[in-house]
């Protein structure tokens, strides 16, 4: 398999193609955890959006904004995390840390969501 743009090197786990090594480990741990009764469940790509499509002034329309999570984990207290997986500094881009801002700022007022980069 050929490396992107980040260096990563994509890996295939249970038929689902993964960016990088380190997250299909962490798909691996998570299927564990699952099985363990550690976990109640967890989901993969999980789209948030951070602001709606909308039509400009000039009749344009605009996309909307999303945030898409590499996992989230649900615990049995309820609780959930939503967690992005990083390789390095290089993937911790300006996009990605403007998006990761307003992620915090919308969960800001929810005690059970916590957000979590590996």
């Amino acid at each position: 398999m050929t490396r992107n743009k980040y260096g990563n090197i994509p890996k295939q786990v249970n038929g689902i193609l993964f960016d990088s090594t380190k997250e299909a480990h962490r798909y691996s741990q998570l299927l564990l955890l699952k099985h363990a009764g550690l976990i109640t469940s967890f989901k993969r790509q999980v789209s948030y959006v951070l602001r709606e499509g909308f039509t400009d002034n000039q009749g344009k329309k605009v996309k909307p904004e999303r945030y898409v999570a590499d996992f989230v984990v649900t615990y049995p207290d309820g609780h959930v995390e939503i967690e992005d997986v990083k390789g390095g500094t290089a993937t911790q881009t300006q996009v990605f840390a403007s998006k990761w801002n307003r992620m915090k700022y919308l969960f800001k007022d929810d005690p059970t969501v916590k957000l979590v980069i590996l």
